[in-house]
């Protein structure tokens, strides 16, 4: 039932229904931590689901704030060059450098793409989101 609650408010985030789909995550995510506590993968999902809903509505410093959480959690439980930390590390980047702190953001871009060249090669896609973001950045760079 919680991944079908789940599905759902995805769906809503995808379709722009951004209160419906808070609302969604937040009832999955309180489940989940009262069923498989704090730092289940599961949760963290969960809350890196909500941490990117808040990065769109550009709610950025509760957005770090939870990405920075799924991080820690993330490099204790999976390791610092998993895949979903690499990716979790990305998206703090990115709230990093839509804040306007372009050095912290630019240290953490190329930190993921170290790692994800090491760990998942020069023509991964990801490798690939990482690069064109951090160039991206600093084409905009004033």
């Amino acid at each position: 039932m919680l991944v079908t609650r789940m599905d759902l408010a995805a769906l809503w985030h995808a379709q722009g229904r951004l209160q419906e789909a808070e609302t969604g995550y937040w009832t999955v995510l309180k489940a989940r931590r009262r069923v498989l506590g704090e730092n289940h993968p599961k949760v963290l999902n969960t809350r890196a689901y909500l941490a990117r809903l808040w990065h769109e509505q550009g709610r950025l410093e509760e957005a770090e704030d939870q990405y920075r959480a799924v991080v820690a959690a993330r490099r204790e439980i999976l390791g610092e060059d998993h895949p979903t930390t690499l990716t979790s590390r990305h998206d703090l980047a990115s709230v990093l450098s839509q804040q306007g702190r372009r050095q912290q953001a630019r240290d953490e871009y190329c930190e993921v793409l170290d790692a994800r060249r090491r760990v998942l090669g020069e023509d991964h896609p990801d490798t690939l989101a990482t690069a064109t973001a951090l160039a991206t950045m600093d084409r905009e760079a004033p």
